[in-house]
């Protein structure tokens, strides 16, 4: 396509498709204005005869692209490809023949107007807007890679809120965790004889002293086998978190690590509770029999639901304690009240942030103030030293919990669900 003039000066060259240039002479510069809509058009047109590709597969092909290039966590992969597949079932309906160059104005309306009912019969989470934003988000990123791909003559967008919001995770006080110790798992049932809806699991009685007294994430505990549970060449117990085995995961390389088992898990019978755990399932059997595998949620689910409800306030510590009821608490505080209370204290932030699982620290810096000693002595010494907290805890022991674990462990659920 040529526009012609008798003037020698340059013209303007804009790139049309490819093998195609629009050469515009000069002088007639205006007429770029009333014709490029059917300039675009017309590409969109040749784009959509040069690249057939169906819209469910290029969805598809982009989703794809978006979890190689961004190196998406197995949890984050899963939930692109729920939601991409939420978004195609809209955009094709009952055309599964529809091209990719199809996409225009006209989709950004039937999301707006029809996503929200798909979610009020299939999501739980009382924050919609939030979730609503979150799917504006996907399709304006497959639009953006449709216009980027030159199927479509315009970038589609639809108005989100790009500024997510998130709730700081808040620590407990010593008032709070009086509360959370001083619920149903931590009476004494050799002499108790209440009647207790709660499956008696023993993760439930476990995971918030672990939480408490190791800073580790909910899974890395969830996931534990017995031979995790080791003794190292000085003879100190400890907690090895790691990936090695069958459906296991870490966050990063940096939190593969060991963490002595602190003295109060060890008062609490956590060695005891270990050796029968051994005794029962071997060295590769789980620490944690009843968690299930999911391959979203990895095996934190039912606990995460168990402590923190659906939605906020509704689980354990919402029950325990009111305050426990508002945005910020969760099981995650357990790992936050620990780092707090080590800074605190004084323990050094590289400590810290191994004992965590941030970052990898080599032997030397642990133990620079204590020439020749075993790097997890030093560390043993650290959560010794850095985690104190006013409470009493002489009550949670897994010799009180245990009458009400082995009455409930082959129990018959007669229907009902287990909690």
């Amino acid at each position: 396509m040529q526009f012609t003039t008798n003037t020698q000066a340059p013209s303007l060259r804009i790139p049309f498709i490819d093998g195609v240039i629009v050469e515009i002479q000069p002088g007639y510069e205006h007429l770029i204005t009333d014709m490029w809509e059917p300039l675009t058009s017309a590409r969109s047109a040749l784009n959509a005869k040069q690249n057939p590709i169906l819209l469910s597969d290029y969805i598809d092909n982009v989703i794809d692209r978006r979890i190689r290039e961004s190196a998406c966590a197995p949890k984050q992969k899963i939930q692109l490809k729920n939601r991409s597949n939420k978004i195609k079932e809209l955009l094709t309906g009952t055309s599964e023949s529809r091209k990719a160059s199809s996409l225009s104005l006209n989709d950004t309306y039937i999301l707006t107007n029809q996503l929200h009912n798909r979610l009020e019969r299939s999501h739980t989470d009382s924050n919609q807007g939030e979730t609503l934003n979150t799917y504006y988000r996907l399709f304006n990123y497959i639009a953006k890679e449709a216009f980027k791909d030159r199927l479509i003559p315009l970038e589609l967008k639809i108005s989100c809120n790009d500024n997510k919001k998130s709730t700081a995770t808040l620590p407990f006080n010593e008032r709070h965790l009086t509360n959370i110790f001083s619920g149903w798992m931590y009476l004494d049932y050799n002499i108790q004889s209440h009647k207790i809806n709660h499956n008696a699991d023993s993760w439930k009685f476990w995971l918030i002293p672990l939480g408490l007294f190791s800073g580790a994430r909910l899974n890395e505990l969830c996931q534990l086998r017995n031979e995790d549970i080791t003794s190292d060449e000085n003879g100190l117990t400890t907690i090895h978190i790691n990936n090695f085995g069958f459906n296991k995961a870490v966050k990063t390389d940096d939190s593969i690590r060991y963490i002595p088992v602190h003295q109060k898990l060890i008062d609490m019978g956590f060695i005891q509770f270990h050796k029968e755990r051994i005794k029962a399932s071997g060295p590769s059997g789980l620490l944690f029999p009843e968690l299930k595998y999911n391959p979203m949620s990895r095996y934190s689910r039912t606990p995460s639901r168990f402590f923190s409800g659906k939605s906020k306030g509704q689980g354990y510590i919402g029950l325990v304690d009111e305050d426990l009821k508002q945005a910020g608490w969760s099981y995650r505080s357990l790992r936050r009240t620990f780092a707090d209370c080590l800074k605190k204290n004084g323990v050094p932030l590289t400590s810290i942030a191994m004992l965590l699982g941030h970052m990898q620290v080599e032997a030397k810096t642990t133990s620079d103030h204590y020439i020749g000693e075993p790097d997890s002595y030093v560390l043993k010494r650290t959560l010794g030293n850095g985690l104190k907290f006013n409470i009493d805890l002489s009550n949670v022991h897994w010799e009180n919990f245990k009458p009400l674990y082995e009455r409930h462990l082959n129990r018959k659920t007669r229907g009902r669900a287990p909690s």
